[in-house]
């Protein structure tokens, strides 16, 4: 829209009370997701990314949500980790 700001991926995620980590290089997506105090996992990437965090979630016996650029938000905020690739982060 005209005149609005573009929020970045991670900000429109924070600003609806998820947990936001924007991946590093040397991130370990499935480590993160293990660590991770959440009662769902959530990842924006590609197939190495969301295989790593759906496994975790498997694990954990946790709901796995697969996020999309640009996403509309129908998202529960309660305790959502969020686990995003670099580059991603603007939408």
């Amino acid at each position: 829209m005209p005149g609005r700001p573009r929020r970045s991926f991670g900000q429109l995620h924070a600003r609806a009370g998820h947990d936001v980590h924007v991946l590093g290089d040397d991130d370990d997506p499935a480590e993160l997701a293990r660590s991770a105090d959440a009662e769902t996992l959530g990842v924006a990437g590609g197939d190495g990314s969301l295989a790593a965090v759906a496994a975790v979630a498997i694990q954990r016996d946790l709901p796995f949500d697969v996020l999309v650029t640009p996403i509309e938000f129908r998202i529960s905020p309660s305790a959502l980790r969020v686990l995003v690739p670099p580059g991603a982060e603007d939408v």
